[in-house]
């Protein structure tokens, strides 16, 4: 494992008239402000290939799932760089790690979507315990795409090849899953949750292009968006995550932006970028927010994270 300082990444700081052009071109009620770009394509420490998750601790750290580099690095604010890889025969190993969630105790859960599983680490990075495995049963999983957490440390992953989201708790015992498998869901798609203070579950169903509201206890209690480019429209979200204003960010790979809503589904704002302004988007495929407010934007295909402020 390399869990040592492996290099300093300097953040490319957004000039103040990109931003003023960005932020008018985008902003349906408040706006999605560009402020910085963070790595680069390649192997080095700070580069990414084809990244698909994010996450922020409470320090303003951010922990990327470098997924084609089969690794998480983990970026500080100054800028200095760690990054997490195992060699295939140790435990811990990392195969197309897809998605990550760290605690307030900054103990690390990795899907490991390569190997159908969740991995935890501890703070010093040491693997704990994974749990999961290819299947359909309960606690299996098929194609996941993505996880979570609440404020109990509860695990939510989106198993979108089984239809589903399963919680999970802070040890990896399987708790429930929804929607219930009573029905017809060949036609849902959950690739991302994200998890309010009343602990409803915001679910990026990228089937149906929208977001489906759940309670605490699974059951469907609205949805917001459908198919479309207009604001507030979508096509094929992939990841949602909520503001600790309760705004709900969305990204959505069809229409290469992202966008903010109520947690009504009213459209607040739309970022989409222009490459004219050098803060282009291309797929954007996972968002995380840091205790300010401010929203992180990774980037598949231009093997960057972008840094948006909330105004």
């Amino acid at each position: 494992m390399a869990g040592d300082d492996q290099g300093r990444l300097e953040f490319l700081e957004i000039g103040d008239e990109p931003l003023q052009q960005a932020a008018e071109t985008a902003q349906v009620r408040r706006a999605l402000v560009p402020v910085s770009i963070i790595g680069k394509p390649g192997t080095g420490a700070g580069e990414f290939n084809s990244p698909q998750g994010i996450a922020v601790d409470n320090w303003g750290n951010l922990y990327v799932a470098d997924t084609n580099n089969h690794r998480v690095q983990k970026i500080t604010p100054y800028g200095d760089v760690y990054r997490y890889e195992y060699s295939g025969r140790d435990p811990g190993y990392l195969l197309y790690p897809s998605s990550v969630t760290v605690d307030p105790l900054l103990y690390m859960y990795v899907l490991d979507a390569g190997n159908c599983r969740v991995q935890k680490f501890n703070p010093t990075w040491r693997f704990e315990f994974t749990f999961g495995m290819e299947g359909t049963q309960a606690g299996c999983f098929r194609a996941p795409e993505s996880i979570t957490r609440d404020s109990f440390n509860n695990i939510y992953v989106a198993d979108s090849g089984n239809s589903r989201i399963q919680k999970f708790n802070a040890a990896g015992r399987f708790q429930f899953q929804f929607p219930g498998m009573r029905g017809d869901v060949s036609g849902f798609r959950p690739a991302a949750v994200g998890i309010d203070r009343e602990y409803n579950c915001y679910v990026a169903d990228a089937a149906t292009h929208r977001v489906i509201v759940f309670n605490s206890r699974g059951g469907a209690i609205g949805a917001f968006g459908g198919p479309g480019a207009a604001p507030g429209q979508l096509s094929e979200p992939v990841s949602v995550v909520v503001g600790p204003d309760d705004t709900v960010f969305v990204a959505e790979i069809g229409n290469a932006r992202v966008q903010a809503f109520s947690p009504q589904g009213e459209c607040l704002a739309v970022f989409a970028g222009t490459q004219s302004s050098g803060v282009e988007v291309i797929e954007p495929r996972a968002l995380a927010v840091d205790p300010d407010g401010n929203l992180y934007v990774v980037d598949a295909k231009l093997h960057r994270v972008t840094k948006l402020e909330w105004r």
